[in-house]
């Protein structure tokens, strides 16, 4: 009998259902058991649930590490598909707008961080709290210190997180030379570092000072005692444990009026062993392995190590050195056919800056990223701000925009700009202000290929409520004048506000809209081929419950679509309990839904995760998705199972490892990664 799938080359032979493997990979999996903390953004990365014309929905959000304006890469096995900016997010889910499209984005698709979040979205201070708050692995000793290692404008962050026993809601007083100058609250947690409100102030609160823990209800004294873990400086990007949220990024530092204030004249003992300044990072060693167990065989393999590094305090001065560099290499083979062999090595930052203390002048040099007074991804030359008055300085840069595909220093052209910046924090209030509005020119080819202004702003009260925007408005003059029929236009506009309403109910609103612009890359692109056109979006999110009890989450998103294109929407919602019946134990429920013109779906998760001592975890997820493809008339269906945990290593090692089950139509097989790391 003819085979009707023979086409004269050897076929690989089908490989069993994944569900027929589960019995025997579950087993394996469980020999993983505790599974360890990953580099920020190394994980399988969420997946793509619907995409329209100009937006993406994705089924992970702050539980993987995401915020408003992380910029992700879109990818499908070693190919980069997209990249992508989030516009929205919640704990399990998040829109993003489309940055840049280089092939179709497909549901199923994976998105990973490019390294590093523009500073745009570290700053952003819009989105309510984690909803996901996670017990703490001991309990403090009475009268324990930690140090305030960062003032943000509305933020003060601890070296000290869930690993020493902090917990959401615990207060600690504010000490400086031993003596009481306030008292803060922890509204945000990850395992090595925290992140609180201010409640009380006699004196502004400045890096150094001391945050002390009194006492904890009574209620909570039956958390099990912490193995003892050694005193680590706080890592320059504190890693969030999986299933968890991490603590919201500092505010960046243009220099002026900077979060960091004049050190203590007292030293610690790791200041006294290292007077030439401190050093904090990590380095990683991640391995990837999918393995295809259908006929075509589309297995995959990654290797990648990333370095980051910060000293500061060179010699007892302000200057500080940050380096991020990556290493990663990309195997794919397909039955019958040769192994694809790709590089990707990309030097992401190497900068030296000089941000003195209640200075008036302040200096990057190098590799920088993007920010609110840079309005692209990467620059390479120097930016400085000069202080006028105490909540007032003027700023400018010059460079050329990096290309970091290279490791090199190729560039795409110059760029330049300048900059107001405001912002505005009085002792002692809870209120927050600043603004940054910038001017900036962007060449290529010895020709001027765009010019816009760029506004920046985000005001608050503490965690009662936060408003956040973010525009580029284009300024078209010449050929781009000809070409787009106006001498401006709002390419990018984005407007988030949150309110808590009480302690139970928190309520969120947000609107972007983004049209195209002409730059150099587009200019010979005919106008009838050329998209202009507007595309914008609300979303709506309700958040009902308190840390430590039952919690839900649910959003609804509107997409409007130009022309005759129906508008799509997203809509999800989320249950969970993050310390279920007080044994460390967070147990959710996840849905998710779109509808759009092409297609339309939902997902179905359940997650459970256990918290054990010395900052260990073991996590287990199980879904289930559908997808409508109207052109196809048919169903995409898939299912997965997926084990990862976190161990905490001796002196200072973790190890990450997740292992997934798959099968469906997208995708039948397994996923393994491997991370091992170091901080410094």
């Amino acid at each position: 009998m003819s085979n009707p799938h023979h086409d004269g080359r050897a076929q690989r032979p089908r490989a069993p259902r994944a569900s027929a493997l589960a019995p025997y990979t579950l087993a394996t999996l469980l020999l993983l058991a505790l599974s360890p903390l990953p580099v920020r953004g190394e994980t399988s990365g969420p997946m793509v649930l619907a995409v329209s014309d100009s937006s993406v929905s994705l089924e992970g959000g702050r539980s993987r590490g995401l915020e408003v304006g992380s910029r992700l890469e879109v990818y499908r096995d070693a190919l980069v598909v997209a990249v992508l900016e989030v516009v929205y997010v919640s704990q399990e889910f998040a829109s993003c707008r489309i940055e840049s499209l280089f092939h179709e984005i497909q549901p199923g698709d994976r998105v990973r961080k490019t390294e590093p979040r523009p500073l745009a979205a570290r700053a952003e201070a819009s989105e309510p709290p984690p909803i996901v708050s996670t017990p703490p692995a001991a309990v403090l000793p009475s009268a324990k210190e930690l140090e305030v290692t960062q003032v943000a404008s509305d933020l003060i962050y601890l070296a000290g997180g869930r690993n020493d026993g902090l917990a959401l809601g615990d207060r600690l007083d504010l000490e400086r030379d031993g003596r009481k100058i306030g008292e803060i609250e922890v509204a945000h947690l990850a395992g090595r570092s925290a992140s609180c409100t201010l409640v009380s102030a006699s004196a502004e609160p400045r890096k150094g000072d001391r945050a002390v823990f009194r006492e904890r209800p009574e209620a909570e004294a039956e958390i099990a005692e912490a193995v003892p873990l050694p005193r680590e400086e706080p890592a320059s990007d504190p890693q969030p444990v999986p299933g968890t949220a991490p603590a919201p990024k500092p505010l960046p530092s243009l220099g002026l009026g900077s979060s960091k204030t004049k050190p203590r004249s007292r030293t610690t003992s790791a200041q006294a062993k290292d007077p030439w300044g401190k050093l904090s990072g990590s380095v990683s060693f991640r391995w990837q392995q999918t393995t295809d167990a259908s006929e075509e065989g589309r297995d995959f393999n990654q290797t990648a190590l990333r370095l980051n590094l910060r000293a500061t305090e060179l010699g007892g001065s302000p200057y500080e050195l940050r380096l991020r560099v990556r290493g990663r290499e990309d195997r794919r083979t397909t039955f019958g056919g040769p192994i694809e062999t790709v590089r990707r090595d990309r030097l992401y930052e190497m900068a030296v800056a000089y941000e003195p203390p209640d200075g008036k002048v302040a200096f990057q040099v190098g590799r920088m990223r993007s920010g609110p007074a840079i309005g692209f991804d990467y620059l390479d030359g120097v930016l400085a701000e000069f202080k006028v008055k105490p909540r007032m300085g003027f700023g400018a840069f010059a460079g050329s925009r990096s290309d970091i595909d290279q490791l090199g220093f190729e560039s795409v052209g110059p760029a330049y700009g300048a900059f107001f910046h405001y912002r505005n924090r009085e002792r002692g209030r809870p209120f927050y202000s600043e603004l940054i509005l910038g001017a900036i020119q962007e060449q290529q080819d010895g020709d001027i290929s765009r010019e816009f202004l760029s506004v920046y702003g985000r005001q608050g009260s503490g965690s009662r409520w936060s408003l956040y925007q973010r525009a580029d408005i284009d300024i078209n003059r010449g050929w781009r004048a000809d070409l787009s029929g106006s001498s401006n236009q709002i390419s990018n506009l984005l407007v988030s506000a949150n309110y808590r309403v009480n302690k139970y109910l928190r309520l969120g609103v947000s609107y972007d809209q983004r049209r195209r612009f002409r730059d150099a890359d587009n200019r010979q692109t005919p106008e009838e081929l050329f998209d202009d056109l507007l595309r914008d979006g609300y979303r709506l999110t309700l958040q009902i419950g308190q840390p430590k009890s039952w919690q839900a989450f649910t959003s609804f998103g509107l997409r409007r679509q130009p022309g005759d294109t129906a508008d799509s929407t997203t809509y999800n919602g989320s249950i969970f309990h993050s310390n279920l019946a007080g044994k460390n134990w967070l147990l959710g429920l996840d849905f998710s839904g779109f509808s759009g013109d092409a297609s339309q779906g939902y997902r179905l998760g359940l997650r459970v995760r256990k918290y054990l001592r010395g900052g260990h975890d073991l996590g287990l997820t199980v879904g289930r998705s559908t997808t409508r493809v109207e052109i196809l008339e048919a169903d995409q269906e898939n299912e997965w199972i997926r084990l990862s945990g976190t161990v905490r290593l001796p002196r200072r090692f973790f190890l990450f490892g997740e292992a997934e089950i798959a099968s469906g139509d997208d995708f039948e097989g397994e996923r393994w990664i491997l991370q091992l790391g170091y901080r410094l």
